[in-house]
């Protein structure tokens, strides 16, 4: 029971530190990727336009033309500067007979148009986005 009041005191303590926060860019910022930005990126047209992109342009792999996939592909990626894609990589995909989707989700990705790119203090940086495509194809 004594050890219950330390972690409650412990907890208390880290909640009374003061956020530390990247205040200012790095003196070599055309280097740095961003993982939180000031203005997030956005694909050209919105969130309906972007939704609109991926259900038109993921294409069924032929090597699941006739399996039942279903699940998600996580990917990673960085939007330059001027709103290029670039480094696109699989954080978690699919595994098995549906492995092939994996492929797929990184070509949908890798075939985007130019986004517009995150801001912070008023100048356009380099920024992370993620994001989880979801798998339902099949009976």
């Amino acid at each position: 029971m004594l050890g219950m009041p330390i972690l409650y005191i412990f907890i208390l303590f880290l909640a009374c530190l003061p956020a530390q926060a990247q205040t200012e860019l790095p003196a070599d910022s055309s280097e740095t990727i961003y993982t939180i930005v000031e203005q997030q990126p956005e694909f050209a047209g919105g969130q309906v336009a972007f939704a609109k992109y991926l259900r038109e342009n993921l294409r069924t792999p032929k090597e699941n033309q006739r399996a039942c996939c279903m699940g998600k592909v996580y990917i990673r990626f960085v939007i330059e500067t001027n709103g290029e894609i670039s480094q696109v990589e699989i954080k978690k995909g699919m595994t098995g007979m549906c492995e092939a989707w994996n492929k797929e989700a990184i070509n949908l990705v890798k075939n985007m148009p130019p986004w517009k790119p995150a801001t912070h203090q008023g100048k356009r940086v380099k920024c992370y986005y993620h994001l989880p495509i979801n798998i339902c194809y099949g009976e």
